[in-house]
């Protein structure tokens, strides 16, 4: 029997509003989804759940959602995504965390932050997946993120999909919100093409300056939060997977939407 190696991907989960636009962003996570076996389970690292310390890591049996959001459409706040929680697997994780070095310990209480309901409930709708969310660690080197993924990696060949979720791009303050499909600015896609040479390259030392190195990254990534979690996808991947890019294409003019997944047959 073949054996089945999930994907590990990053995700630019972009506003909540992704969940009322079927748009190719939309679309392009939904045939994604369609195209690889269900997984066993999923884990989620993402920018709205950084850490200054321990790294913690949901272990309800019953995940709920967190609007960790404001100013937007009443129905959103209203949209549940109940896919069960995984006690043992978040047990695990702790485990192996803590053998890699990482200060991390269960998290009974706390749901999913938008960062990983709102692009899960686009993979998938039913929510009869179990999730796990780990925290990430912020302020943090792109090698002690990159170290995490590494740490999980062999959670893919359990057919557990890994996620890194934030974001190509991250400058709130120069969205042009009268325009959603604006043309990306040129400032802003020479930073996205950029990232996605080296990623395809699979140039990590390079990627690991960004901040110095890649054109406009200050522009790009005021603070780092969200550009972090392509490197615990990046942990993820191994020298024989295939970069598949799920999606590229922007938002208001400043806001990169590319999502990439890494994927690999057993």
């Amino acid at each position: 029997m073949e054996t089945v190696v999930a994907p590990a991907l990053f995700i630019s989960h972009g506003a909540p509003t992704v969940l009322l636009e079927k748009d190719g962003f939309h679309e392009g996570l939904k045939r994604f989804a369609a195209g690889i076996p269900k997984p066993a389970a999923i884990v989620v690292l993402s920018a709205h759940l950084p850490a200054s310390g321990r790294i913690g890591i949901t272990s309800c049996a019953a995940n709920h959602v967190i609007y960790d959001f404001g100013g937007f459409a009443k129905e959103l706040f209203a949209m549940e995504y109940s896919a069960p929680g995984y006690p043992a697997l978040a047990e695990r994780i702790a485990g192996i965390l803590s053998n890699a070095g990482v200060d991390a310990a269960l998290d009974e209480k706390r749901g999913l932050d938008h960062g990983a309901w709102v692009p899960l409930k686009i993979l998938y709708p039913s929510a009869d997946v179990p999730v796990v969310q780990v925290s990430m660690p912020y302020p943090a080197k792109p090698e002690t993120v990159m170290e995490m993924g590494k740490a999980l990696a062999l959670l893919r060949g359990e057919n557990i999909l890994l996620i890194g979720s934030g974001s190509m791009t991250h400058n709130l303050g120069a969205l042009n919100w009268r325009g959603k499909n604006a043309p990306p600015e040129p400032a802003y896609a020479s930073f996205e093409q950029w990232v996605m040479e080296k990623v395809a390259a699979r140039d990590v030392d390079a990627l690991s300056r960004f901040m110095a190195d890649a054109p406009n990254a200050p522009l790009a990534h005021p603070e780092a939060d969200h550009f972090l979690p392509l490197f615990f996808a990046l942990g993820c991947a191994n020298e024989n997977d295939s970069l598949e890019i799920i999606f590229r294409g922007w938002q208001y003019g400043t806001l990169s939407m590319t999502t990439f997944a890494f994927t690999r047959k057993g």
